[in-house]
């Protein structure tokens, strides 16, 4: 983290808390973010993941900023009922369980009506093929969207998706077009 501020001092430095991820040793992630000596800006929590809730305190307590991760209408429930619900740094609607594009278009705006109250920015992106579906609803909703290779490894026609660059340029072309 420090290198990365140093060559980049105005970049927002993200990372993520996803349970699988290892701890260095520590004995639970609240340990593991508790033990930083250079954390980053934000990071994404897992709002399905057990301990979230808690671990989004400890993050609020060390001055890290949450990007609140919803898969699922349970994951925005989730949220709601959170105490630092209205104090999260961004809302990331991910789509990554459903495939179908119009199924995962409608679930997410269903999570986008769900938390749009909180008043924090929203970030849309799904999985796979679907992904192009959400990310083309989310630049239409004027909410934010991701795109890249750990979202999909398929492109718009259905082949393997270009790099991360060209996956970015398309969305930018999309929503200039608009």
């Amino acid at each position: 983290m420090a290198a990365i501020r140093n060559a980049a001092p105005d970049l927002e430095i993200s990372c993520s808390t996803q349970e699988d991820i290892d701890l260095g040793g520590a004995a639970d992630r609240a340990a593991a973010v508790a033990a930083w000596t250079s954390p980053p800006d934000v990071v994404s929590l897992n709002l399905a993941e057990d301990g979230a809730v808690d671990l989004g305190g400890v993050l609020l307590e060390c001055g890290i900023g949450i990007e609140a991760g919803l898969f699922t209408l349970a994951g925005a429930d989730t949220l709601l009922a959170a105490p630092w619900a209205a104090a999260v740094h961004r809302v990331l609607v991910e789509v990554i369980f459903e495939h179908d594009d119009a199924a995962a278009v409608e679930l997410a705006r269903a999570i986008d009506r769900r938390v749009a109250g909180l008043g924090r920015p929203r970030l849309w992106h799904g999985d796979g093929r679907a992904n192009w579906a959400v990310v083309d609803a989310g630049l239409a909703a004027g909410v934010g969207v991701r795109v890249g290779l750990e979202d999909t490894l398929v492109g718009r026609d259905g082949r393997a998706a270009p790099g991360n660059a060209a996956q970015v340029a398309d969305a930018i072309a999309r929503q200039t077009q608009r």
